[in-house]
């Protein structure tokens, strides 16, 4: 396949993720050469709004394309990898191009680690998709009560949008949103969610991990 030059370091994926991670490369080491790996020109990023708290800022995403990025030390390669050899330190594209890289980051996304069984009651989320899927399954059944686990971003947004159900909430954490909000903010979002459901949503902490 075609040679190319090495690069310091190579990112591969053009969501948010693999975005952010090679434009903040480009800042923190402006000596480096970095390449980012996407089959799309159309990049995504995010851009700050607003601070809420001191540990919580109020993120949009935004498309942009690859040639607004004023970078200069990062190059762009559209094609998706076809292989990567982690001891040569090299990966393969599909076009037949190969390049090598001194560290190598792969932001392309990841299934989640689902712990229990598999069941139609049982829905991991893990995104706005699979949250929207959510929504549409409580929509669409007679259900009645609605157990989340987990006190990160997406059982927040998810807590946020159920409606019309009970809610169990279980957390391991002292308050609700432990790593995102301080004790005050939590217990007033915690306070507005149980007014909106009419007193439906219970907390539940939970010290043990699943059985």
């Amino acid at each position: 396949g075609r040679e190319s030059a090495r690069y310091d370091y190579v990112v591969v994926g053009g969501g948010v993720a693999g975005t952010c991670c090679a434009r903040l490369l480009c800042c923190k080491a402006p000596k480096a050469s970095v390449c980012l790996v996407s089959p799309t020109e159309s990049l995504k990023t995010v851009k700050v709004v607003k601070r809420v708290t001191d540990n919580l800022d109020e993120l949009t995403v935004i498309e942009q394309p690859v040639g607004s990025f004023n970078d200069a030390n990062l190059e762009f390669a559209k094609d998706y990898v076809e292989s990567i050899d982690p001891e040569e330190k090299t990966l393969v594209l599909g076009g037949g191009r190969r390049i090598s890289y001194g560290k190598l980051a792969v932001c392309t996304g990841a299934s989640p680690r689902v712990h229990l069984s598999e069941s139609p009651r049982l829905i991991t989320v893990r995104d706005t998709d699979s949250a929207e899927s959510l929504r549409e399954v409580i929509s669409r059944s007679n259900t009645r009560r609605v157990v989340v686990a987990g006190n990160g971003a997406i059982a927040l947004e998810v807590i946020n949008k159920l409606s019309g159900v009970e809610v169990v909430w279980i957390v391991k954490h002292d308050h609700v949103g432990d790593s995102l909000l301080d004790v005050d903010v939590a217990l007033h979002l915690l306070e507005s969610f149980q007014k909106r459901n009419k007193g439906t949503l219970r907390v539940d902490q939970s010290r043990g991990g699943a059985e």
